[in-house]
């Protein structure tokens, strides 16, 4: 067999690059937000009307979309390179559930509290525990400062406030290295079919050789 590649020397490069190609391609996610209904929990605060809804739209491609496939409707993110010698790695990361977000006011003379619900689905790149990979958990967690869906969360509501609290209860999907989700969310990533294709076209390129052997 390496007679065979030292006999053609411009195979084995075009393999060698197809193989380079394969690993160090990076991790594209869909980017999307899918928000299928908003609720105001709760008004405390005396005088402040809240008959404009916090805003929201239904994207419904967003719970099931494939990771890099370009979609109506759905961005593609290129996650970050992944940190040297750490045990954290970037991943696509798909939240369903609900996002109960806590709001005080104080405005001198009106003091009081706004709550919202928000249902859906939030999908983006994300830097993960690397033993999260390939794993679907329920969750009921305060979402720290920082966290993409937090950030999504407050940029639609209509309100400016320090003191801030966001709450997620639902299902959250972490991606493999591929961008391949564990469940039925997502479905296989492109960078999976990428390599997958570059398996083929490897098994056809050096299939004529093999079989004069």
């Amino acid at each position: 067999m390496m007679q065979l590649f030292l006999g053609y020397p411009g195979l084995l490069f075009q393999l060698v690059t197809l193989i380079t190609l394969s690993i160090t391609a990076g991790l594209n996610c869909s980017h999307c937000t899918d928000v299928k209904n908003v609720e105001i929990l709760k008004n405390t605060v005396p005088g402040l009307n809240l008959g404009e809804q916090p805003n929201t739209f239904s994207n419904p491609p967003c719970e099931t979309a494939v990771n890099g496939e370009r979609v109506s409707g759905i961005e593609i993110e290129l996650c970050y390179d992944n940190p040297i010698n750490s045990s954290y790695e970037y991943r696509c990361v798909h939240y369903k559930g609900q996002v109960i977000t806590s709001v005080k006011i104080d405005l001198g003379s009106s003091v009081g509290e706004v709550q919202f619900r928000y249902t859906g689905n939030y999908r983006s790149c994300y830097l993960v525990d690397v033993n999260d990979s390939a794993s679907c958990v329920n969750e009921n967690v305060l979402l720290p400062e920082g966290n993409p869906l937090r950030k999504a969360t407050l940029e639609t509501i209509p309100l400016v406030s320090k003191d801030v609290s966001v709450v997620f209860q639902g299902r959250r999907c972490v991606s493999n290295a591929n961008g391949t989700f564990p469940s039925l969310v997502g479905g296989t990533s492109r960078a999976v079919k990428k390599t997958c294709f570059h398996t083929a076209l490897f098994l056809l390129l050096i299939y004529p050789f093999v079989r004069n052997m």
